[in-house]
């Protein structure tokens, strides 16, 4: 039986192609996708999202838009690889779903579609975690419903990317992610430590492209419009497929290998949004997250090519 997962997102380029993986892997059953404020705020990520359902022949996924901002501060700036729009500055150029938006909005769509559920949910949070926070304190028996949560987000042995210690998911709301960690719900947290072993390159990208479909068209599309920016900074073209890897780590959990550990996020002064794990135990605390260690990168990006390239 297919995993039901709802994706909380905040499209974003590597958010469409994490998206539209989930539509293409039949070992998921794709219930909604909630929007939130982080690479675009939320009413951009939800316009976004509908785009990345035209595209994917799936506009009768329901959309639901989130919070506009993080619960305690204001909202940070995304990654300028992400574009005005957050696709690369071409969203104008695509077609969107005409269907409305889910008139529950995100907090509550969560809750209904949670506790509706015959078969635990899977959340798949590949964004800043406030909707996922603000749910789980209106409704606390949400937890008892959802299988796990996994997260896109965090730098815990290795450095960030929005501050020298916080991966930019997190840090652009510490309070909500340290809500989440500490709600008791089964956590793995697929962070920067593993993301950027998973990279794809030209190559892949022309696969992908050979594709028939829209869908193949712009998977393609914001791969190549990506890869420049990391020509710049690590003197390849490539594209670090960060969200993608949270739903490949749903299809098949056998990519990633795990670390139970203590997690807890700070929120305060220059390492606010560091991922704090307590690998030798000092604090003596249960472990909350099975933090991701290591990536089959090459068996990942494999099967994100050839999802992304099939026809259809």
């Amino acid at each position: 039986m297919p995993i039901p997962i709802i994706i909380d997102t905040d499209p974003g380029m590597d958010d469409a192609l994490a998206i539209l993986l989930a539509l293409r892997s039949p070992e998921v059953d794709l219930r909604g996708l909630t929007i939130v404020a982080g690479n675009v705020d939320a009413n951009q990520g939800a316009i976004n999202a509908r785009k990345i359902l035209q595209a994917a022949g799936r506009c009768d996924i329901p959309v639901a838009v989130g919070a506009n901002q993080p619960l305690l501060r204001s909202l940070g700036e995304g990654w300028p690889g992400h574009g005005a729009d957050g696709l690369g500055g071409f969203g104008h150029e695509l077609p969107a779903c005409d269907r409305a938006f889910d008139p529950r909005g995100a907090v509550r769509f969560l809750i209904e579609t949670i506790l509706a559920s015959p078969q635990p949910v899977t959340l798949a949070p590949i964004a800043p975690l406030t909707n996922i926070a603000l749910a789980l304190a209106a409704e606390p028996a949400i937890a008892r419903n959802i299988k796990e949560m996994v997260i896109m987000g965090g730098a815990v042995f290795c450095p960030g990317n929005s501050s020298p210690t916080a991966e930019f998911n997190i840090w652009i709301d510490p309070e909500a992610a340290r809500m989440v960690f500490a709600a008791g719900v089964p956590i793995r947290l697929v962070g920067l430590d593993v993301t950027m072993k998973t990279i794809l390159r030209p190559p892949h990208a022309d696969r992908i492209a050979a594709g028939r479909g829209a869908g193949p068209a712009l998977a393609a599309r914001v791969a190549h419009a990506v890869m420049p920016y990391a020509l710049a900074r690590f003197g390849e073209s490539r594209m670090h497929l960060h969200d993608p890897l949270a739903v490949g780590a749903v299809i098949d959990p056998t990519l990633v290998r795990t670390q139970k550990l203590f997690v807890d996020v700070e929120t305060a002064g220059f390492s606010a949004g560091q991922t704090v794990a307590d690998a030798r135990n000092v604090w003596k605390r249960q472990p909350n997250v099975d933090v991701c260690v290591e990536v089959d990168g090459e068996r990942f990006v494999e099967l994100f090519v050839q999802r992304l390239s099939a026809d259809g």
